[in-house]
């Protein structure tokens, strides 16, 4: 999971555009809604609303041809029948 930065932007997806033949890339592990930055979330804390749309919008401007949404309970599919992964956020 990547932290609030724009480096990994840099690194790989403007890197894919620039070649030549421009091959733009697809972020399908971008940063999950409600997820604790790099499982650290007493530190770094959560990725909100923003967060998502800011990374949604490095990858599109900066040459990928896809962005996925995740959200941190949907993906572990939580419900009150199973043991919550890393939630905690108020």
């Amino acid at each position: 999971m990547a932290q609030r930065s724009y480096a990994i932007y840099k690194q790989i997806i403007v890197h894919d555009y620039n070649l030549s033949p421009v091959k733009p890339c697809f972020d399908g592990e971008p940063r999950y809604e409600d997820h604790p930055v790099n499982w650290n979330p007493d530190v770094l804390g959560w990725f909100n609303d923003a967060d998502i749309r800011q990374s949604l919008y490095w990858n599109l401007f900066s040459g990928s041809f896809g962005h996925t949404y995740g959200c941190h309970p949907i993906w572990q599919f939580l419900s009150p029948a199973r043991e919550p992964i890393g939630i905690g956020q108020a």
